[in-house]
Order: C-alpha cells, then structure tokens, then sequence
C-alpha cells in the first residue's frame, strides 16, 4: 500500500511549479507524506522495531511490559552439529580403544611400527608382517599368534559389538616358494589376513561382522624398488603388512 501512495504522490506533484505555490497538489503531496510516514510506523511497530520511552513513577523507570515480552520472546539460533545418536559415543569408544592399543602393543616385537588412530567410523590399527608370518607362507607363527590373539582380546572387551575388517599387503617380489598354492602375492595377502582374521572369531566375535581384503602389492606406503629397479629391503618390509579396521562397516 505504501507503495502506492508513493508513486500517487510523485505524479501529483509534478504539476506544481514550487513547493511552495500553495496549489492543490502541494496540499495533496503533504497529505501522502503523513501517509507514508504513518504507514512506515505501523509497520516498524508491527515487526517490533519501535521501543517507547520508559515511563517514570516516582523518579524511577518503569519498563514498558509490551517491549520486555518481546525482548524475552527472542530465541537465539544456535547451530548446532549434525551428530546422528550414539555417534558420540561410538567416537569415545574408538578414542578410548586406539589408545589402549597404542599403550599396550606399539612396543611388541611382532607388530613392527605399530599404529592405531580413531577415524570417522572406526579405528585404523597398521602394523608390519613380517614377523608373525615365514617367507611365502600364511599361517602364523606360534609366538605371533599368542601377540595377534591378545590384541583381539584387547579389542574384545571394549568393541564387541563392532565390524571388523582385516586387510592383507605384500611387498613386489614374486612368489617362488609356495608359489602352487599362491600363484601371486594377491592370493597370499588373502590367506594372511584370513588367518589374522580368524582369531577375532576365537575370542568371540560373530562370524557376521568379519571379513578379509587381500591387496597384495598394491597400496604400497613405500617404493619397493629405486629408480634402477633394485630392490629396497627395508621398504619392502614395510609394505608387507595387515591393517585392521575396527567400527561401523558402511564407507570403508
């Protein structure tokens, strides 16, 4: 409506030669803007922009109840994060457990350069190979068994509930020994991470919430080999490795 009165307004006085001419349009484009004026305060006081003047009763302010009721209606927007429930607690639980690893099997002679960290989801736990399991084989060693099973026990007691994942990784050399029943590294990979796998099933977790990857060479996190092609032995120890992911399956 103010609107309107705005552009009536404007066409009225254009024919007036002065402001000050005192013709009719000068009279009617005064009307318009005590229009205009009283439609803009009805409408700053409608949306609550308009605090009167305390008013005052015996020297002290008395405040205008209309304004506090809408300063005290005011709710402030606060964003809040999209956690999804129990995610909090899930998080916790894998700090806590990638904790407890770390403390308890970083320094074991078994798991060279022991790592667990908590992930969105899950915790990552990598460690190197090469001590539970003989050249070209996958079965545990006895004293590398006994170490893999207690990790299990450790993630037993706070993560039964959760999926676990085993992942096996091979160094580039070729299989020679063996090679009849591991034709490559991929098939070897498997079977170690089926065995790493196994003694989670031995502490009680249910067969449904395991599984095994087998990636042979690939993924390595270091180079197997220079720029000549000679091989690296201490990077080729690194590669061949297991890491294990514990937690909510979805996303892996």
């Amino acid at each position: 409506m103010s609107q309107a009165v705005d552009q009536w307004s404007i066409q009225s006085t254009e024919h007036s030669d002065h402001p000050r001419s005192g013709g009719s349009a000068y009279i009617w484009s005064q009307y318009a803007s005590v229009l205009i004026f009283t439609g803009s305060m009805l409408l700053l006081a409608q949306a609550g922009l308009l605090f009167s003047v305390p008013e005052t009763v015996g020297g002290q302010d008395v405040a205008n109840p209309l304004v506090e009721e809408k300063v005290d209606n005011v709710v402030p927007q606060v964003a809040l994060p999209n956690v999804e429930p129990g995610s909090q607690r899930i998080l916790d639980i894998h700090r806590q457990l990638a904790e407890t690893l770390v403390q308890r099997f970083s320094g074991s002679l078994y798991f060279q350069e022991f790592q667990a960290r908590a992930l969105p989801g899950q915790v990552e736990v990598q460690f190197g190979s090469s001590e539970l399991f003989t050249l070209g084989r996958a079965t545990l060693m006895p004293a590398g068994e006994q170490e893999v099973l207690n990790f299990a026990h450790e993630v037993y007691k706070v993560a039964r509930d959760q999926q676990i994942q085993v992942e096996g990784f091979t160094d580039s050399v070729p299989l020679v020994k063996n090679a009849w029943l591991y034709p490559t590294n991929w098939e070897l990979s498997g079977a170690r991470a089926a065995s790493v796998l196994r003694t989670f099933q031995e502490v009680g977790f249910p067969t449904q919430n395991l599984r095994f990857v087998g990636y042979g060479k690939n993924h390595p996190i270091a180079d197997n080999e220079d720029k000549d092609g000679q091989p690296l032995p201490i990077n080729q120890a690194r590669n061949r490795r297991v890491v294990i992911r514990i937690g909510t399956r979805p996303g892996w």
